[in-house]
């Protein structure tokens, strides 16, 4: 389960913790685990493969890709999956091949251009920070994020997905 910093007793504000290194593959299919309604992904770099598709399936990156499309089954209508992944830079390629497979499993995706890294979960959960979806970033790299438990920077995070996705 989850564990977010409460903001304190009488004080007002988001829930927060700080995920790095190798705590953000678990916290990560955690989070998606407890979605019920909706899940908006942003990824600068999304590889689950070569360019010229050979998946990687003992990666992270290929594990995550899985999750979100056997969430996709089990739930079916009821919960959407959106992705938006960079489109335009030398990551293009590679995230074809994610977004190939993302959307065999019945999940939107758009590709774009944004640096941009991130989940939102059901309108509540946020996950930010400068983790790529990639096998160096997920498990070589030091890399910061935070795990945000707020409405409002849920909705925040929101507008400015569906501003790339095209709402």
């Amino acid at each position: 389960m989850l564990e977010i910093f409460p903001p304190g007793k009488g004080k007002k504000g988001p829930g927060l913790a700080l995920v790095t290194e190798e705590d953000y593959f678990p916290v990560l299919m955690d989070l998606l685990s407890t979605a019920k309604t909706r899940i908006d992904v942003m990824a600068f770099s999304f590889v689950v493969g070569d360019e010229e598709g050979h998946l990687y399936f003992k990666s992270l990156p290929f594990k995550i890709m899985e999750k979100l499309k056997a969430l996709k089954k089990e739930r079916g209508q009821g919960l959407r999956i959106r992705v938006f992944l960079e489109g335009h830079r030398d990551t293009a390629a590679k995230n074809r091949v994610a977004a190939e497979h993302l959307k065999k499993g019945g999940i939107e995706v758009v590709m774009g251009g944004s640096h941009a890294k991130g989940f939102c979960v059901d309108g509540r959960y946020t996950l930010l920070g400068s983790t790529n979806l990639t096998g160096q970033s997920l498990s070589k790299n030091f890399e910061t994020n935070l795990l945000i438990d707020d409405q409002k920077v849920a909705a925040e995070f929101t507008r400015y997905f569906e501003h790339y996705f095209g709402g």
